[in-house]
């Protein structure tokens, strides 16, 4: 199953000085079937220094700044374990096509209110 890999950020937290502490990220796979399927989560971040050359202010970041930092920490075992997540959810999808839900036969059907 070939899995195309992408990321975006989904939410932000600053602190009074506007250094970001908190990064809400998913990363979303798709299959060639365009079948997609996407992993969400947070990583905390308490490293900002604004006297530091590499420091963008809060207003100035953008997007590819933030992934690039999440991608910096998903890295690993722990990038390989997120990927085995979202192929497990797509192929969970593929598998149960054409499957319904089914009313328990011993459980009477409710009846439509009057």
């Amino acid at each position: 199953m070939a899995i195309t890999y992408t990321w975006a950020i989904t939410g932000l937290s600053r602190d009074t000085a506007g250094t970001v502490v908190k990064v809400h990220w998913k990363k979303t796979g798709t299959d060639e079937n365009n079948v997609s399927a996407e992993f969400n989560q947070f990583i905390d971040f308490d490293n900002g220094d604004p006297s530091n050359d590499s420091y963008i202010s809060f207003d100035s970041l953008t997007e590819a700044d933030v992934v690039s930092w999440v991608q910096g920490r998903v890295t690993g075992r722990y990038e390989t374990d997120i990927n085995s997540n979202i192929e497990m959810q797509i192929q969970d999808y593929v598998d149960s096509a054409g499957v319904t839900e089914a009313a328990m036969p011993w459980v009477p059907e409710e009846e439509p209110p009057a």
